[in-house]
């Protein structure tokens, strides 16, 4: 669950990757998918709580964030601005806002790498940026 966005329908892309993340469609759809890029469905429907296709829990599974139907695989979740402008964004635990997803060189999203230490004399990590864009659909 994402605690600060206001309602609508929403597309997350990793800022150095282009493609909205999001799952496989399958039916009957799975307990949980690891989220990656460029799968079909990326649209995020925020009420009052993130849900993407028919999962209503976003977490962790094997290090990866995961889209569950299960509550107890759920994390709550910010999305932190860095620069508005650039609509570069962080997605951080809501309790620890030192970590962040990070996309992976095999393009898994992972969420606990420590910002600090990806590169601490250079800051962030353009794998860690996301942006997030509200979409009409």
């Amino acid at each position: 669950m994402f605690t600060n966005f206001p309602p609508g329908q929403y597309k997350i892309f990793p800022f150095t990757d282009g493609l909205p993340v999001g799952v496989e469609r399958l039916i009957p759809p799975p307990l949980f998918q690891y989220l990656r890029p460029g799968l079909p469905c990326q649209t995020w429907q925020v009420d009052r709580a993130f849900v993407l296709c028919s999962y209503r829990y976003t977490g962790v599974k094997d290090g990866k964030v995961i889209v569950s139907k299960n509550p107890d695989d759920n994390v709550k979740w910010k999305i932190i601005p860095y620069n508005i402008a650039q609509n570069k964004y962080f997605i951080t635990p809501a309790d620890d806002p030192t970590k962040a997803w990070t996309l992976s060189s095999e393009s898994d999203i992972n969420p606990y790498i420590v910002i600090a230490e990806i590169n601490p004399n250079a800051g962030p990590s353009n794998d860690q940026f996301f942006q997030v864009l509200q979409v009409n659909e």
